[in-house]
């Protein structure tokens, strides 16, 4: 009997142990990652962000304001989150007003130069030509798949509408950072949009003016090198303001929701979930942009367990294996 409760002793402080072990694993965790929220970022942040779910009047006030200290911007980076609806209509709005108060004619996407040129020509068409836009919208879906949305249509739709207004002069370029379709695709994607955008800008015989506006994925619009996995990213936005660029950079960071991605051969069939604001404060660092996310926060709820769940489902099994050991321990013994 005394040997029975001497062995039950064992196995309980066992699984005690390996309770406890992985608590204090994770509470020395949150003490060495965890800090003190930063006032200045949250100062920061709570000064230069804007609600986009409001009318379009008060979106440009918004933009008067945050503006008001960066008038001499050169390239003015407008970060995206590729897929959400609401991201296109900010877009559009954005770039009116940038045109109509900033004279900003030069339209930077995230396409190739063959599928910018195209565009150019949508928009300058007489009368408008939905057809030919969406073969254009078509050869975009291959490289962005999530961008293939009618919200995206109906922009492109509003800005033909829009430079139909514009006197010859000041009709929209839109110019490809991707380059060409023929292009090396061993490149870094960061290195060939900063080099097409020089090229652009540089070339005498593309009519570009002094002021451009970008429409790029969320992380080209970074202006700090960002660290992740013991590697070190420097984006477009880095990489123009590193040559000496005055760069604005504002990106959309879609809150308190989740989007889905689409299932094809580029991405699995996944869901994102966004955190809300407070979440966010510490992760958010500021030098000349609006708003800038070094390391966003986004949980990718893939069809596997998450970290929680395997650390449960370890802890279990080596509970179960102490156990186990145990038992047969004490009945070769008991027979024995």
């Amino acid at each position: 009997m005394k040997y029975l409760f001497k062995v039950t002793r064992i196995i309980l402080g066992g699984i005690s142990l390996l309770i406890v072990l992985p608590l204090i694993y994770f509470v020395v965790l949150k003490c060495i990652y965890s800090d003190k929220p930063d006032e200045d970022k949250i100062s920061y942040l709570k000064s230069n962000t804007i609600t986009i779910e409001q009318n379009d009047t008060v979106l440009c006030e918004e933009f008067d304001r945050l503006l008001d200290s960066q008038k001499d911007f050169q390239v003015f980076i407008f970060g995206e989150i590729h897929g959400y609806s609401k991201t296109q209509s900010t877009d559009l709005l954005l770039f009116k007003y940038l045109n109509a108060k900033y004279n900003v004619r030069d339209y930077f996407a995230e396409v190739f130069t063959e599928d910018a040129t195209d565009l150019s020509m949508f928009l300058c068409s007489t009368p408008i030509n939905t057809s030919y836009l969406e073969k254009v919208l078509e050869s975009i879906e291959h490289y962005i798949p999530q961008q293939k949305t009618q919200n995206l249509f109906d922009k492109w739709v509003a800005l033909h509408k829009y430079n139909q207004t514009l006197p010859a002069d000041q009709k929209i370029l839109v110019h490809g950072v991707l380059g060409s379709k023929k292009r090396d695709d061993t490149k870094n994607k960061s290195e060939v949009m900063y080099e097409e955008f020089l090229k652009i800008k540089k070339n005498a015989s593309v009519d570009t003016t002094e002021k451009s506006y970008c429409f790029l994925g969320m992380a080209h619009a970074l202006q700090d090198t960002v660290y992740a996995s013991n590697k070190k990213y420097t984006y477009f936005a880095s990489k123009l303001s590193n040559a000496g660029y005055k760069v604005t950079s504002m990106i959309h960071i879609p809150l308190e929701s989740a989007a889905y991605l689409p299932k094809n051969n580029q991405y699995p069939s996944l869901q994102i979930r966004f955190g809300n604001l407070e979440m966010l404060m510490d992760r958010l660092t500021t030098t000349k942009e609006l708003v800038v996310l070094k390391n966003p926060v986004i949980r990718m709820r893939l069809c596997y367990l998450n970290w929680m769940q395997k650390t449960l489902l370890i802890m279990f099994v080596q509970i179960w294996s102490v156990i186990t050991l145990f038992l047969s321990l004490y009945l070769e013994n008991f027979y024995l």
